[in-house]
């Protein structure tokens, strides 16, 4: 062969992989690549490219595979371990997490292209082709076991047989449940659903929701999905503040909340007696700073104004309306932001 290219880099795996995580970063950084701050290394995990760049707080773990000519992770970005990727450039967005044994590769060529945006989640278990691009938008769920093709072939083309190389393009807060396979050459619009177990043959227009196998559209943009009026928005945010705060009971700590109509005032005592205050706003309150909290989140919305100042005075907010955040970055935030992914509340980084 004249062009040699093994699967796995077993030389480094066995020597830069098992560097401590210090040294690692630092060979790293010699050899040109950009590393922020608190970044992790995990035993055995590698990067061979031109080009890397890593943002602050992202960690890969063991065992993980990364070669590509452009590697490029956003910040808090999480790749889980055993996971192997080779594709020509790799981009993974801010807040994006990546399972363990997830495998993107394949049939190389200059196209091989794979990207996929902020807090967008691929679950264990997935295996993405990418001898053609595949693009994957922001806010958009993969599950476990799911197939992205973008090129089927095996028979012959020159006895008749069909040979298709396409990219594979999937929207923005678009959720893809578990065993999905989806074929070259097809793009599923923003917002759209796909339901488990269906196999896509064909495009899936924006807000829709496609089952089957081939999958057919059930629902259109008019249908889907239903929106909820505000009174219903705080009915569901109260039910997840409530779960929430019985999560932290279950794991030992003290809870005590006060609940008015326009606001949830929640204090916290962790297991160190170190205690965190968070409200929650139904309604658009005057003069948070008078709030002693540490965290405000905001079911209508905070105006410019006041962003800047939590953020001036060293709080954390969580604006819900606009799918935001900033401020601080403090323990209690970071654990109700991380609890309302599973209700697929998610915010983009401010700051």
């Amino acid at each position: 062969m004249i062009i040699k290219h093994s699967r796995f880099p077993l030389k480094q795996m066995l020597t830069v992989g098992l560097l401590p995580v210090s040294l690692k970063l630092a060979y790293y950084r010699l050899r040109g690549a950009k590393i922020g701050a608190n970044v992790k290394m995990g035993v055995g995990s590698v990067i061979v490219a031109d080009e890397i760049e890593i943002g602050e707080g992202s960690s890969i773990g063991f065992g993980t595979y990364l070669r590509a000519r452009r590697v490029k992770i956003g910040r808090f970005a999480r790749v889980g371990s055993v996971s192997f990727f080779d594709a020509e450039t790799i981009e993974i967005g801010e807040d994006a997490k990546i399972s363990e044994q997830v495998f993107v590769g394949g049939l190389s060529s200059p196209e091989s292209h794979f990207h996929i945006g902020a807090r967008t989640i691929l679950m264990q278990h997935t295996f993405i082709n990418a001898a053609r691009p595949v693009f994957i938008g922001d806010d958009t769920g993969i599950g476990g076991r799911c197939s992205i093709f973008t090129h089927g072939s095996w028979q012959n083309m020159l006895d008749g047989y069909p040979v298709t190389f396409a990219p594979v393009t999937i929207g923005n807060n678009v959720w893809i449940p578990w065993q999905v396979f989806i074929m070259p050459g097809v793009t599923i619009g923003d917002g759209a659903t796909v339901g488990a177990g269906a196999l896509v043959t064909k495009d899936v227009p924006a807000s829709s929701l496609a089952v089957g196998a081939p999958a057919k559209i059930l629902k259109t943009a008019e249908q889907y999905p239903v929106r909820p009026d505000q009174e219903h928005r705080k009915l569901m945010l109260r039910q997840m503040l409530d779960e929430f705060c019985a999560y932290l009971v279950h794991a030992g700590l003290a809870v005590n909340r006060d609940g008015q109509s326009e606001t949830d005032l929640v204090s916290i005592n962790d297991r160190t007696g170190q205690s965190h205050k968070l409200v929650v706003c139904y309604e658009p309150v005057e003069n948070l700073l008078r709030l002693p909290v540490q965290l405000v989140v905001s079911l209508p919305g905070l105006a410019n104004s006041e962003r800047q100042l939590l953020t001036d005075n060293g709080q954390m907010w969580l604006d819900i309306a606009n799918k935001q955040r900033g401020g601080a970055t403090l323990p209690v935030g970071e654990e109700l932001a991380e609890f309302l992914k599973r209700y697929g509340v998610r915010f983009e980084r401010m700051s």
